[in-house]
């Protein structure tokens, strides 16, 4: 049986609850140039969002993510 896809991978663990792109790298096993770009993909599809950054010991931003709630965003026009 072959693994999971990235993206499927990583959209389950945010299910559970918003993660850094290192804390999702780490718990995933995947290297983070490939969870962050993965991510940026899926933000691009709208199926998560980032809630916000914050500075790492060696100033880098760590972004944080979420699952984007869609039944509420999308709401019926009429």
């Amino acid at each position: 049986m072959s693994p999971l896809p990235a993206e499927v991978r990583i959209f389950d663990a945010l299910q559970l609850q918003p993660m850094t792109v290192e804390q999702l790298a780490t718990r995933l096993s995947l290297h983070r140039g490939t969870v962050r770009k993965r991510v940026l993909d899926m933000r691009l599809e709208r199926r998560v969002r980032a809630i916000h950054a914050m500075p790492s010991k060696n100033g880098r931003p760590w972004v944080v993510y979420s699952i984007n709630q869609f039944c509420q965003t999308q709401k019926d026009r009429s």
